[in-house]
């Protein structure tokens, strides 16, 4: 005689199964969504104390300090490269030291650029390989007259002056 199976048995376990499965699952989710919420606002409300801990009001008699700034702040001479030349063509500064930033927008690869004393003295040559687009330097130039120049590009030029105190 074959062997019946009851599949009402079967199907009560496997709904028994599921719903167990199901169950977990709900309560893992809750488990880690308020343990997410009670991180996020512990986070909160520290970050909270630390930035009134930091911030003292400011008066208007005295101006803000940060204090992670140096106390002395150097200037920028930007100075832009395109395909018509240099903009601006001719900086004046004050003697001192100053960052010297050059903007290459010419699209060309492979530009090499001097900085010369006039007439001729080369002090710094700058490469811009491979659509290099900036270049930055911390300079300090005595007072007098100087040139910027590209290599194969003897109209592009910027006369720097540099003042005595």
């Amino acid at each position: 005689m074959p062997a019946r199976f009851d599949l009402s048995v079967l199907s009560c376990r496997r709904s028994a199964k599921f719903a167990l499965a199901l169950a977990t699952a709900i309560a893992v989710i809750t488990l880690v969504t308020s343990t997410t919420r009670a991180r996020w606002n512990k986070s909160d409300s520290a970050t909270k104390q630390d930035d009134s801990a930091r911030l003292e009001p400011v008066t208007k008699k005295e101006p803000a300090v940060v204090q992670d700034y140096p106390e002395k702040r150097f200037s920028v001479a930007r100075i832009t490269l395109s395909r018509k030349g240099f903009a601006p063509a001719e900086i004046t500064r004050p003697q001192g030291p100053f960052i010297l930033s050059i903007h290459n927008r010419t699209k060309i690869d492979d530009l090499t650029l001097s900085l010369a004393k006039a007439p001729g003295n080369k002090l710094r040559e700058m490469n811009f390989r491979g659509r290099k687009l900036d270049w930055r330097s911390f300079i300090t130039l005595p007072p007098g007259d100087y040139t910027l120049s590209v290599a194969g590009h003897p109209e592009w030029v910027c006369n720097i002056k540099i003042k005595g105190n």
